[in-house]
C-alpha cells in the first residue's frame, strides 16, 4: 500500500467556516404528454459519440416543427474518468473505465420553422442519445421560448419518451450567506474556456431508486450536461465528471468507516449526511472541483445542502443533492454555492438589513424568484441573475474563492495535467479489495461542521 501523506491515527477538521445550501421539495404540478413524431436525421446509420446529430421533434401546444441541432459534449466526461461500485457491505468492487465513445451525450441549440421557410433558433438542448434508429429514445432537456422542457423514457418493457413541464415547482431556501452583497455592474468573466471536474456519489437510498446501475449513471450524467449548458453561458466554464461511485441498492447494517454516508434515510438528516460526506472527502486526495452526494433521503421539503465557497479546496469542495423532478436544477443551485454564490433576495430578506443575499439591481432588491440562485427552486429557472453573475467573476478573479483546480478544455475534451490518485491506490478514501485499510480511513468520522454556517433550498 502506497502512502501520500503521513497521517496519524488521530486525526481532526478543522471547523469548515463556510456556508452550506439546503434545498426543499414540495409537490409540484407537472404537465406531462407522450413525445411523439421524432425523427433522427440521417436515419440510415448508427448514431456514434462523436457524430453530430438533428432530431425532429414535435412538442406538444406547439403547431410547427422543432428541430435539435446537436454536437457531442467532449467536455462532459474527463480522460480518466471511471466508476466504482461498493457492494452490499460497503465495500469497493474494483473499479472501472467509463467509455466515452459509449456514451452519446450531446448539446445544442433549438431550432423552429414557424414561417416554413427558414429555421430560427428559440432555445438550447441537452440529452443523452439511449437508442437510435426508426425507434429513438433519449433522454434531457431543452428550453423553447425560455418554457423549461423535460424528456424522460418511461415504461421499461415498452418504453418511450415523455415529455414534461411545470409552472410552478418552487423551492424556498433560508437566507443565509458568507458573502456580502456584489456590485452587479461587472457581469463579465472574460477568461478562456475551463472545466470543473467533479465528483459523483450515490448511495444506496439513491442506488434503489433505479431500476438499473445503468439508468442511474445515464441520469447523473444527463443531469451533469444539463446543468453544464448555464454554466457554460454564463462563465465560460463547464461541468465535467472525472468519478462516479454507485453503492449497493441494499443499506450495510454498519456503515463503513471509509463511506459513512452511505446509510439508510433513518441515520442521519441531510445536514448529517453533508457532515459525512464533507469528512470523507476532506481525504478523498483528487484534483476535483468539488464531490456531490447524491441520496434519495430529503429532509421534509429539503432536497439540497451545500458548502458555500468551496470549490477547489477538499476541506470543503462538497455538497449533498436529493432526487426531484427538478434535480439539474438543484444540482446547478448548490454547485452555484461551491462557486460562491449566495442566494438571490426575495422580499423576506429584502425588509431587513443584513445584506447578505443577491439584488436584481441596484435599485430593485426582489429578484422575483426569476433565477437558478433563488431561495425557491422552480423549473422555470434556467439562468443566473446578474447579480450572482457580477458575484462570481468577482470572487474567483480576486481569488476569494479558489480556481487553480480548473483546468483547460481542447476540441477533444478536458485536459487534466497535475497529480491525481488513480482508483485502485491507496488515498483514494476508501477501502478497497486487497486493502486491509485506506490510510485516509481514520479520519472520517471526526470532522465536524459549524451548523450556523449552513444554507438551504427548498421546492414548493
Amino acid at each position: 500500500m502506497r502512502i501520500f501523506y503521513v497521517l496519524s491515527l488521530v486525526c481532526t477538521f478543522v471547523l469548515i467556516q463556510n456556508v452550506l445550501g439546503h434545498s426543499v421539495r414540495n409537490p409540484a404540478t407537472e404537465y406531462a404528454a407522450r413525445l411523439e413524431q421524432v425523427v433522427i436525421h440521417p436515419q440510415s446509420r448508427t448514431t456514434l459519440a462523436n457524430d453530430q446529430l438533428d432530431i425532429s421533434i414535435r412538442v406538444p401546444g406547439h403547431d410547427y416543427p422543432v428541430r435539435l441541432q446537436l454536437e457531442p459534449n467532449r467536455d462532459i466526461l474527463a480522460p480518466d474518468t471511471y466508476i466504482e461500485y461498493l457492494d452490499g457491505t460497503g465495500t469497493a468492487q474494483r473499479p472501472q473505465s467509463l467509455n466515452g465513445d459509449r456514451e452519446r451525450v450531446f448539446r445544442g441549440d433549438v431550432l423552429v420553422n414557424s414561417s416554413r421557410e427558414s429555421w430560427k433558433p428559440a432555445g438550447r438542448a441537452r440529452i443523452y442519445l439511449i437508442q437510435d434508429g426508426t425507434s429513438p429514445l433519449f433522454e434531457g432537456a431543452f428550453t423553447l421560448f425560455d418554457q423549461q422542457y423535460h424528456v424522460n423514457v418511461v415504461n421499461i418493457s415498452h418504453p418511450h419518451m415523455e415529455i414534461t413541464t411545470s409552472g410552478d415547482a418552487i423551492s424556498t431556501l433560508p437566507q443565509n450567506s458568507v458573502f456580502p452583497r456584489q456590485s452587479t455592474e461587472d457581469n463579465t468573466c472574460s477568461r478562456p474556456r475551463r472545466v470543473a471536474l467533479i465528483g459523483l456519489a450515490a448511495d444506496c437510498s439513491y442506488r434503489a431508486a433505479f431500476p438499473s446501475t445503468d439508468e442511474l449513471r445515464r441520469g447523473l450524467i444527463s443531469m451533469v450536461n444539463t446543468a453544464s449548458e448555464v454554466y457554460e453561458r454564463t462563465w465560460n466554464i463547464s461541468l465535467a465528471i472525472r468519478n462516479i461511485t454507485i453503492s449497493d441498492e441494499s443499506c450495510p447494517e454498519t456503515p463503513r468507516r471509509d463511506t459513512p454516508w452511505n446509510v439508510a434515510c433513518s441515520s442521519g438528516d441531510l445536514d448529517w449526511r453533508l457532515q459525512q460526506f464533507a469528512s470523507w472527502r476532506r481525504w478523498h486526495y483528487d484534483p476535483n472541483a468539488y464531490w456531490t452526494l447524491m441520496t434519495n433521503c430529503p429532509t421534509g421539503s429539503v432536497v439540497g445542502v451545500s458548502i458555500v465557497g468551496g470549490l477547489c479546496t477538499s476541506y470543503s469542495g462538497a455538497n449533498v443533492v436529493a432526487r426531484t423532478s427538478n434535480q439539474w436544477q438543484v444540482f446547478a443551485h448548490e454547485s452555484g454555492h461551491m462557486f460562491g454564490a449566495t442566494h438571490d433576495c426575495e422580499s423576506q430578506a429584502c425588509s431587513t438589513s443584513t445584506g447578505d443575499c443577491c439584488p436584481l439591481s441596484s435599485n430593485t432588491c426582489d429578484a422575483g424568484g426569476q433565477y437558478i440562485m433563488n431561495p425557491s427552486s422552480s423549473t422555470y429557472q434556467t439562468s443566473f441573475s446578474p447579480c450572482t453573475v457580477g458575484q462570481v467573476c468577482s470572487l474567483l478573479r480576486s481569488g476569494r474563492v479558489e480556481s487553480d483546480c480548473l483546468v483547460h478544455s481542447n476540441d477533444t475534451g478536458p485536459t487534466i495535467s497535475g497529480p491525481s490518485t488513480p482508483a485502485s491506490e491507496c488515498g483514494n478514501g476508501i477501502v478497497e479489495n486487497g486493502e486491509e485499510c485506506d490510510c485516509v480511513a481514520v479520519a472520517v468520522a471526526v470532522a465536524k461542521l459549524d451548523a450556523a454556517t449552513v444554507v438551504r433550498i427548498v421546492v414548493h
